[in-house]
């Protein structure tokens, strides 16, 4: 009877994508490989995922493991282009593997004989340590990287920073620019809170909101979170104590200043601010003194 078989593809970043292992060479190589044993690829699995541990936790492998069990009547070869791609963790590695071995399915690799067999478990077990090792220590070579190019001045992490844009910087690597129109709206959004303008961060979703901040999308209380955590960073400044580096000037253009900042800094820290109102009459000094407090819970 002839087998059918599935194929799984997985990369963990954009560059992966692009280059000799993306997702398009990974779905070519097994295929060639399916053909020459005679095997029908019924399904490909490609995932796009970043992120070691539960396997599960990665979409199409949680979908092709479904289809399986939903399938149990017949019988799977499941190839993937190398064994890095079965697991990024040794634990991970064997689990995965049991979950196969329960669903009736068989593992294979064009890179990778897999056989019953106490040599070839070794051999794979040592493929599988040797794999999470490499993949820790490239880890630990980004960060280094990255821990080093903060330390200058340079925002080195990815994610999107509402505000801002990535531009290609002169001398190598990217630079946060501003965003001609949506750094305008953060400013309001963190000046208005700061100087009580917006007395809850449902106020500044609210006013985020009505200016369309996201395009349409939906705003959530998450975004305004991210908003006042990263003030340091709007404020022109470089923190991040995870790595011990401390406040420093950052090459990015501000788009808060630091009195703005000062005053977040106290709103986040549960302090009252003191304001004053501009029309105060010298014979009552104490006129028209009084305490914002922020409703950063609501």
């Amino acid at each position: 009877m002839e087998r059918k078989a599935l194929i799984y593809c997985r990369v963990s970043s954009e560059r992966q994508k692009n280059d000799g292992h993306g997702l398009d060479s990974q779905e070519h190589r097994c295929r060639e490989y399916a053909a020459r044993l005679g095997y029908k690829v019924e399904r490909v699995f490609p995932d796009s995922f970043t992120g070691g541990g539960d396997y599960m936790k990665r979409p199409k492998m949680a979908e092709m493991l479904e289809y399986i069990a939903d399938n149990g009547h017949k019988e799977y070869v499941v190839i993937f282009d190398d064994l890095k791609r079965l697991a990024r963790d040794t634990i991970s590695h064997w689990q995965l593997r049991d979950h196969f071995k329960k669903l009736g399915a068989i593992v294979d690799s064009p890179n990778f004989e897999f056989k019953d067999d106490e040599s070839t478990w070794l051999h794979e077990a040592i493929s599988a340590v040797f794999n999470e090792n490499e993949r820790r220590t490239n880890r630990v070579q980004v960060i280094q990287k990255m821990k080093a190019r903060m330390e200058k001045g340079y925002w080195t992490f990815g994610s999107v920073i509402p505000g801002y844009k990535r531009q290609q910087h002169a001398l190598g690597g990217w630079l946060l620019v501003k965003d001609e129109i949506k750094s305008v709206l953060v400013f309001e959004a963190l000046e208005g809170f700061a100087n009580g303008r917006f007395l809850s961060r449902t106020e500044v979703k609210n006013f985020l909101t009505r200016h369309d901040f996201k395009d349409g999308k939906a705003i959530h209380l998450s975004l305004v979170d991210r908003l006042i955590e990263r003030r340091v960073l709007y404020a022109g400044y470089i923190e991040y104590p995870k790595w011990d580096i401390d406040r420093r000037k950052g090459h990015h253009e501000a788009i808060i200043n630091d009195e703005i900042l000062e005053k977040l800094d106290a709103i986040v820290a549960g302090k009252p601010i003191l304001k004053k109102r501009k029309n105060d009459n010298p014979d009552f000094p104490l006129r028209g003194l009084f305490v914002v407090k922020h409703a950063v819970l609501q």
